[in-house]
């Protein structure tokens, strides 16, 4: 019985850092709005109003980063091989099917 065909699953060490580099800077930014909400005076200075603006900016860019990235994944894989077809007798390892 031939093996059934299973997807080409390719890993980018580049794909992951800048997905770690997006994470860290939403949840960074998101930490230092609460400290400011939570420690800063009342009513805010210039300096804590400056830097709670630039937090939601990057808070609210970089939470919608992953899903353009996870499309345009899912839309143009890194493979840069040629792919190999189930009508030339092969898996797509690559290796040829057994018969």
């Amino acid at each position: 019985m031939p093996e059934p065909d299973r997807p080409i699953a390719v890993t980018n060490p580049l794909f992951k850092a800048l997905l770690w580099i997006i994470t860290g800077v939403c949840f960074t930014t998101l930490a230092l709005m609460a400290c400011v909400a939570f420690w800063g005076s009342n009513p805010l200075t210039e300096a804590q109003k400056s830097l709670t603006e630039l937090c939601r900016y990057a808070f609210t860019t970089t939470l919608g980063a992953p899903v353009g990235l996870f499309c345009g994944r899912g839309a143009a894989p890194d493979y840069l091989g040629q792919l190999p077809t189930s009508s030339e007798g092969t898996t797509t390892t690559g290796k040829p099917r057994k018969k």
